[in-house]
């Protein structure tokens, strides 16, 4: 059982998910029945099937079960790792950045901590790349203004 996991035990309960996953509850004002299927995994994390499978194939992502005609399943676990994948891609950040902290979440190893302060560097000096170019943008707009 990795960290998320363990999480999710500590704050599931018969009626609903709570607590961490609170907002995995509600899709689109629907909410969402685990274990969900590749297609409501995807649709839940505004992506394509496509990408939920190249991330399984890839060892970032696991199905939790799998239905007697051998149907991936996916637990709350899953989405939430999915969506912490796509926020990141969509931050800028490479697979390669993030699938060493998602190996060490899942190892349980002792190194997390110090990968999670790396992995923030790589966001602060993405940052600062997006504050550098709106510089440049501004810079454009001052030699070459609007003409009227």
């Amino acid at each position: 059982m990795n960290r998320l996991e363990s999480k999710v035990s500590e704050t599931d309960n018969d009626t609903n998910i709570h607590g961490f996953f609170e907002t995995f509850s509600v899709h689109e004002d629907q909410v969402l029945v685990f274990p969900l299927s590749i297609s409501q995994l995807a649709e839940a994390a505004d992506t394509s099937v496509h990408t939920v499978r190249n991330y399984c194939n890839e060892g970032l992502l696991d199905c939790s079960d799998r239905t007697a005609n051998g149907y991936s399943l996916f637990d709350p676990c899953a989405l939430y790792r999915l969506r912490f994948l796509r926020a990141g891609m969509t931050a800028g950040l490479f697979i390669a950045d993030i699938k060493p902290l998602l190996e060490l979440l899942d190892s349980h190893d002792d190194r997390l901590l110090s990968a999670i302060d790396e992995l923030k560097l790589k966001v602060s000096m993405k940052k600062n790349h997006l504050k550098a170019l709106e510089n440049k943008l501004a810079e454009l707009i001052v030699i070459f203004p609007k003409s009227e």
